[in-house]
């Protein structure tokens, strides 16, 4: 199955940051690896990159040399059909819609910042797993079944992910499932 598995490693979060692992099998030689300089409904350049640290990309446990082309792409050459694992930190400082944050409370995730785009795997599945705290829950819009799966990137970077203690109220519409997530609430609401 041409599955491409990401793993968001966030269960520390007094340091603020997300080791990424991505692992795909390459159809060809040539990889082009990206992030996105865009976020899901903002209309902005963005540079998403400068919160990126200690990219590495390994295949048969030998590491692989990446070729900065730009400010948010890196290529290179491998072995076709051989699992590449590529990992990566990103710093969550930015407490916004089109980034990402994380603190002692809870973690929001806007994935476009924090997920790489490999260009021969856009249209493939993938699946995600969470490694957060123990004891804080994830919500998202993906659909979970042992991973929180996506159709493809595209779907995969328009689903924020948010983590941690909350208080949660369901209800439903039209027989779909909506649910409002808080946290910190005051007493006196």
């Amino acid at each position: 199955m041409d599955i491409v598995n990401v793993s968001l490693d966030f269960h520390k979060p007094f340091q603020r940051i997300v080791k990424v692992t991505i692992k795909w099998f390459p159809v060809s030689t040539k990889q082009s690896i990206s992030i996105p300089r865009w976020t899901p409904g903002s209309y902005t350049i963005r540079d998403h990159s400068q919160n990126i640290f200690d990219i590495s990309l390994k295949q048969n446990s030998e590491n692989i040399k990446l070729n900065r082309f730009s400010s948010s792409t890196w290529n290179t050459n491998v072995e076709p059909l051989k699992e590449l694992v590529l990992e990566y930190f990103v710093i969550c400082t930015e407490l916004s819609v089109r980034t990402s944050f994380i603190d002692n409370q809870f973690a929001s995730l806007c994935l476009s910042s924090l997920l790489m785009l490999i260009e021969e795997k856009r249209y493939s599945s993938y699946s995600l797993s969470l490694i957060s705290p123990q004891g804080w829950e994830n919500h998202t819009t993906l659909d979970f079944d042992k991973f929180y799966l996506a159709k493809d990137y595209d779907q995969l970077v328009d689903s924020p992910i948010h983590s941690g203690i909350f208080d949660v109220k369901t209800f439903y519409i039209s027989n779909v499932k909506h649910e409002i997530i808080s946290y910190n609430i005051p007493d006196y609401i």
